[in-house]
């Protein structure tokens, strides 16, 4: 009886998490879109959206070159958070990105 059980919860858990997973995807992808639009127009906010996805991989491949031109925008746009993490990637030569302390310091 007991197998039978966990059989049908675990088939009723899988039913219910792949359409919440399918939605997240799509909910995800939206986002990246809406993002990308208003970055396009000048927004720093989406703008240093973008460039976290793309340091982290956040539903688009890690390209930290990506990253880098999207905080620079955003950090020219008055995004210090932008500028933040800009710096930290040329502290810490992340991804083959070579150390660069003035442009830590600089920040844009």
């Amino acid at each position: 009886m007991k197998p039978t059980v966990f059989g049908l919860l675990a088939a009723l858990a899988f039913s219910v998490a792949a359409p919440l997973a399918s939605a997240e995807t799509t909910s995800a992808v939206g986002a990246f879109n809406q993002d990308q639009a208003l970055a396009e127009k000048g927004d720093a906010e989406a703008q240093f959206r973008l460039g976290s996805r793309y340091e982290k991989g956040e539903g688009v491949p890690i390209d930290v070159m990506k990253a880098i031109g999207w905080y620079r925008l955003a950090a020219e746009n008055g995004s210090t958070k932008a500028q933040v993490n800009l710096g930290g990637i040329y502290m810490e030569g992340a991804a083959g990105v070579r150390r660069n302390y003035a442009e830590a310091k600089d920040g844009t």
